[in-house]
């Protein structure tokens, strides 16, 4: 085994029984995003929004915003199984 492989499987088993690190990211993020959105600033970025950011991104949307983004996805996609639930549901 080459001391890259054992490194590496070190670090996974290591990171594995951390336990709490879910929990420790998720509060981060939520903290991060929270501040962003205090500040004035927003969590979009050039490639759209992703499924962590969507809580942020509602609240930081205007009503017409979202309003626009659920008709243009209802007649783009009536059936809703492009990336369901992703942001819009």
């Amino acid at each position: 085994m080459s001391t890259l492989t054992a490194r590496r499987r070190t670090t996974r088993s290591s990171r594995r029984g951390a336990g709490d690190e879910p929990e420790q990211w998720q509060a981060i993020r939520s903290a991060a995003g929270d501040a962003v959105l205090s500040a004035g600033g927003t969590i979009t970025h050039h490639h759209a929004v992703g499924r962590l950011h969507r809580p942020w991104f509602e609240r930081e949307a205007p009503p017409l915003h979202l309003a626009a983004l659920r008709a243009i996805k209802r007649e783009l996609d009536p059936a809703g199984i492009m990336n369901p639930g992703a942001l819009l549901a």
